[in-house]
Parts: structure tokens; C-alpha cells; sequence
């Protein structure tokens, strides 16, 4: 998501360097990119029945859809649940680890609270590689935008400046692993298939739609 960020993000290059993400340690031992490429179907996967990986696949189709949702709803607990203990997620040379990384780039770039994001999943390709690991590519685009006259303080680090907004489309290359049970997103790769960025002056999205302004999701209110 975040190239101009998830995206842990969103995230990509420019709001790395932006939001000073540090390098990993010691238990990040590769890249989301090279995470990805390196999954491959292992032995395990034959014992598998055809319905156990159509289960696999469905339940795998549900994380970058709640991703997208609960990051434009600013629903944090929600997203901080989709990812695996390890999880990993490339920007560029920066790497973002763990949920509370993930949640620390989000309160950097703005979009923790301030900026507005909108971010829609419109299809997913997943490859079901052993009983509890997978690895999958999600079209996605996602807008940033920065309303205007609003209460909490600007540090110049946002994602997005006041009163502008950006449009992104791009591919989320993604690996999961099965931990306890649970299908969680493992490695995030977010800036090496963005499209484009395309900048405008802020324009009005039905006020409350995703989150007010005291952060707080709409189904919660």
C-alpha cells in the first residue's frame, strides 16, 4: 500500500525514508520479496484433500480483504490480528517487523489517525504450499487523503500533505502461515508492484464513511 506507506501499510519507499523505518533484527532474515519467491509447494501439501485446500485458500482470501478494511476503518486491534509473530514487511530497502512495527509506521506516516486512507482488495490468487503454508498475490489500490482544519498536530512526516490526496494501484505479494489454527499474513512485500502514484487536491469522501475523527470504526460507533 504505501507508496508515496502498508505500503506495512501500508508503506513503500518514500514514506520509509519519510518515517525512518530501521533495518531488521536478527529474525528477519530476508526480505518480503525474497520470502515470496522462495515459497515453494512442499511434500506435506500431497497429503492434503482437495477440500482441505479449497478450505485453506478461503480463509486465506479473508486477510488482505480485512486488511483493507480495518486499516480504512483505523480498526488497530483488528489488523494488528492478521499478522504471524514474525511477520516481515518490505518498503524498499526498510524492513518493518512484527504488528507493533507495523502499527508504529502507521502512527509516523499519519494514517494512524490523521490522514485518511482508503484501501480495496479486488482479487486474490493464493498457492496453498503445505497444511499450514501459503503464499498469495492481492490487487489492490488505495487513496491517502489528508482532510483539512483538523485538530491533531502536522509533523511534516505525513504520507500525504494537508489538503492533497494520492491514488495508488498496485499488487500485494504475500506469504501466510498457519499459527494456532489461525491463517495469518506472514511477509508483506508493499512497494515492488505499485503502478503509479497519482496526486489531486484533497476531494470531500462522504464525511464519517470510514472512521470519525476520534478514530473510532463505524460499527463500533
Amino acid at each position: 500500500m504505501l507508496k508515496t506507506l502498508m505500503k506495512g501499510f501500508v508503506v513503500s519507499s518514500t514514506l520509509a525514508v519519510a518515517t525512518g523505518i530501521t533495518s531488521p533484527p536478527a529474525f528477519a532474515q530476508e526480505t518480503a520479496k525474497q520470502a515470496y519467491d522462495k515459497a515453494v509447494p512442499q511434500e506435506s501439501l500431497k497429503k492434503m484433500s482437495a477440500v482441505d485446500k479449497l478450505l485453506a485458500i478461503e480463509e486465506i482470501k479473508q486477510l488482505p480483504l480485512r486488511y483493507g478494511r480495518c486499516i480504512s476503518q483505523k480498526d488497530w486491534d483488528c489488523v494488528r490480528g492478521l499478522f504471524a509473530p514474525d511477520f516481515v514487511m518490505s518498503a524498499g530497502s526498510h524492513e518493518t517487523l512484527g504488528a507493533e512495527g507495523f502499527i508504529q509506521v502507521m502512527h509516523d506516516a499519519g494514517t494512524y489517525d490523521r490522514v485518511m486512507t482508503v484501501l480495496h482488495i479486488h482479487g486474490h490468487e493464493v498457492e496453498i504450499l503445505s497444511p499450514t503454508t501459503a503464499r498469495g498475490i492481492a490487487a489492490a489500490d488505495f487513496t491517502f487523503y489528508y482532510p483539512p482544519g483538523q485538530s491533531f498536530p502536522t509533523t511534516g512526516k505525513e504520507v500525504v500533505a494537508p489538503g492533497q490526496q494520492t491514488y495508488t494501484p498496485t499488487y500485494y505479494y504475500q506469504t501466510y502461515e498457519k499459527v494456532d489454527g489461525k491463517w495469518k499474513i506472514k511477509t508483506l512485500d508493499h512497494v515492488s508492484f505499485d503502478l503509479k502514484t497519482e496526486h489531486s487536491p484533497y476531494t470531500v469522501i462522504m464525511p464519517n464513511a470510514y472512521v470519525t475523527p476520534d478514530g473510532v470504526p463505524p460499527y463500533k460507533r
